[in-house]
Parts: C-alpha cells; sequence; structure tokens
C-alpha cells in the first residue's frame, strides 16, 4: 500500500516535470490546452496590432517615396505572416485534439487564412516592385519650377 502510494505520487511528479501536466491530470487535461489556444490567438492579435504600426510606416514611405520605410513592412510582413500561420495551426491543433475532430471554427479559420496569405504575397510583390523603381531612381513627384 505504501509502496503504490509513493510510486502514484512519482509518477504525478514524473509527468508534471516531463509533459507539463499537473497531478490533477483528467481535470486540468482539456484547461492546459485552452490557455495555449488562448496563447496563440493573443499572438495573431499581436501580429495584427504591429502589421497596422507598420502599414502607417509603409504608407509614409510611398508618400515621400523612401525606401527606408519600405524595407521594414516587407520583413515584417513576412515574419508576422509565418507567425500568424503558425500561431493558427498551433492553436486549431490543440483546439481539434481536445474536442477530437476539426470543428466549424477550424474550417474558418483555415478558409480566411488562406486567401490572405495569397494577397500579402502579391503585396509584397509589388512593394518590391516600387522599391526597385525607388532605387533605380524613378519618382512620381512633379518636376522642380523652372525660373527664369
Amino acid at each position: 500500500m505504501i509502496l503504490e502510494r509513493v510510486r502514484n505520487q512519482f509518477i504525478r511528479l514524473l509527468c508534471c516535470r516531463m509533459y507539463g501536466v499537473y497531478p490533477f491530470y483528467p481535470l486540468s487535461y482539456p484547461t492546459l490546452f485552452m490557455i495555449g489556444v488562448q496563447i496563440a490567438y493573443f499572438a495573431i492579435i499581436g501580429t495584427q496590432m504591429f502589421m497596422i504600426v507598420l502599414s502607417i510606416f509603409l504608407f509614409y514611405g510611398i508618400y515621400k517615396e523612401n525606401v527606408a520605410f519600405l524595407v521594414p513592412w516587407v520583413v515584417g510582413c513576412m515574419t508576422f505572416m509565418a507567425l500568424e500561420a503558425m500561431a493558427m495551426v498551433y492553436s486549431n491543433i490543440l483546439r481539434d485534439h481536445v474536442n477530437k475532430q476539426f470543428d466549424a471554427m477550424c474550417k474558418a479559420e483555415i478558409t480566411f487564412l488562406i486567401p490572405r496569405i495569397l494577397l500579402n504575397c502579391l503585396c509584397i510583390w509589388c512593394v518590391l516592385r516600387l522599391y526597385h523603381l525607388l532605387r533605380a531612381g524613378v519618382t512620381w513627384k512633379g518636376a522642380a519650377p523652372i525660373e527664369l
């Protein structure tokens, strides 16, 4: 009896250390996964907020025709697009593991993610073309007035 209790305590401690699962394994199992889903959603929201800031820099760079403001948008867009895709896949896997099936929320998130990724790739291509045109010296500003 005592050996069995010691063995159970050791197994609980080992599971907690190795897998991050607390001793109340059956009760806390879905809760641990849902915390991971919430963290993934916060990561997605954070990437979207930072992309808003980078888009303001992009608009300013286009307005001033300054390539230094275009580069952070391109790098940030590629980085955050990958982070958002990873966070969405991670949250869907965790949520679907708890639910034991792919639910409608998963299908809706993926349905909106794929066109957004394609649209972001198109936007990156357009901004890179603008970047190369500005580096080549093309300008859209009006000619300077000539004084006689």
